[in-house]
């Protein structure tokens, strides 16, 4: 019994300190603290020290990816892409990837690279998928290496390269 009674206590004392942190962070956020946003929206998408609100999650990542943090940003494209907290919209998920993936962010890269890829709410392209693949392999993304060489191998948007191919596979 002592060891459930200290279970939770601890637990009670770790779900007060996230709160404390999100009350914390809330402060900065609305202060304009870009960092916080996105902290704050990633407890309110897990329910971390506060409740799960997709609603807050959302608008948090909205503010932080109006002025330009390449994280929120993708992750925006993601829940779009998905429909999390949203209705999906490919346009705005596409619009929001690009956004983060002309930053550098890898994921964004990818999941960019995949619906051109696929043709999802664009026109197949596999030039721009593979533009948009290597990007992403370049900062060592294992699946965009491997989307890569798949491409490489069909001669898919580039130039059949069973050896580019290869290499990439390796």
């Amino acid at each position: 019994v002592s060891s459930l009674v200290a279970s939770f206590i601890i637990a009670s004392s770790l779900f007060a300190a996230t709160t404390k942190q999100a009350e914390e962070l809330r402060q900065l956020a609305e202060q304009g603290d870009i960092q916080a946003q996105v902290k704050l929206a990633r407890m309110y998408e897990a329910g971390q020290g506060v409740p799960k609100d997709f609603n807050e999650a959302l608008k948090w990542y909205r503010e932080a990816g109006d002025h330009g943090n390449a994280l929120a940003q993708g992750t925006l494209g993601w829940f779009y892409q998905y429909g999390q907290g949203v209705e999906t919209n490919f346009p705005a998920a596409i619009s929001w990837y690009q956004k983060a993936a002309e930053q550098g962010h890898a994921m964004s890269q990818l999941n960019l690279a995949v619906m051109y890829d696929d043709g999802i709410g664009v026109a197949t392209n596999k030039e721009e998928a593979v533009k948009w693949y290597r990007l992403a392999a370049d900062q060592g993304e294992p699946r965009a290496q491997l989307d890569l060489a798949v491409m490489y191998w069909r001669g898919e948007g580039v130039t059949q390269d069973y050896k580019q191919a290869w290499d990439l596979f390796n």
